[in-house]
């Protein structure tokens, strides 16, 4: 286990990588990168290049704070894992993020299946403005990519380009009960496949049931930005 560490001023926080038999547990750790120009930098970085059959829970990552840094929460073949009530702070304001066009993520899960993203803070400060348009596909909230049912429940993203991201095959996947603040677009679908979301009637549920989101905007007209997508 890592827990109730204290690191500051690094390029990787936290690195766990080929870890495809252990149990593992990231927990209550303090990331701090004061430089707020930390484009390559990564707060918690786990990866398998090799398959993993992991049981729910095997990897869990919970109640860090991550304050400045590129990457929040990076995983990479880690199925089953449990992202919950973590803090992170994205520091950079549009101009730093847009000039050398490297994109920044609170959470990133890469070909990784069955994984709860639950519960999360992904925010920016007060005294940097609410995004515009250029940051639109540099900078997002939570990214899930070539990743199937994953679940996505109530994270709050303040001030994202993209509060919530979906790429490609993300078959199964749920995007429920998450609050989506002042996000130039609060979720963006790109070539990406997630299925239904909600439920449609029956008869023990004549409304039917929606997704739960909360969305709340103040700078343009569309909260949802979609390719090709089902």
């Amino acid at each position: 286990d890592i827990t109730s560490n204290t690191v500051r001023n690094y390029n990787i926080g936290i690195y766990c990588t080929d870890d495809i038999f252990s149990k593992r547990r990231i927990e209550t750790n303090k990331l701090t990168n004061p430089t707020q120009l930390a484009f390559f930098d990564n707060g918690i970085l786990v990866n398998n290049t090799m398959p993993y059959f992991g049981n729910p829970g095997d990897h869990l990552i919970k109640k860090n704070k991550i304050l400045g840094t590129r990457r929040g929460i990076g995983i990479s073949g880690i199925p089953n894992a449990e992202l919950l009530k973590n803090t992170i702070l994205i520091k950079a304001d549009d101009a730093t993020i847009a000039g050398p066009g490297v994109p920044f993520f609170g959470i990133q899960v890469l070909s990784s299946s069955s994984v709860k993203i639950m519960t999360n803070d992904i925010i920016r400060p007060n005294y940097i403005p609410n995004p515009n348009a250029q940051v639109v596909d540099l900078l997002f909230g939570i990214s899930v990519e070539n990743s199937q049912q994953n679940m996505v429940f109530d994270n709050y993203i303040l001030k994202a380009g993209s509060g919530a991201r979906f790429e490609g095959d993300c078959t199964n996947s749920l995007l429920y009960c998450n609050d989506l603040d002042r996000n130039y677009y609060g979720v963006k679908l790109e070539n990406a496949v997630i299925g239904d979301q909600g439920a449609p009637w029956w008869l023990w549920q004549p409304d039917g049931m929606a997704s739960d989101n909360r969305w709340r905007s103040e700078e343009h007209t569309s909260e949802l930005q979609s390719h090709s997508f089902i």
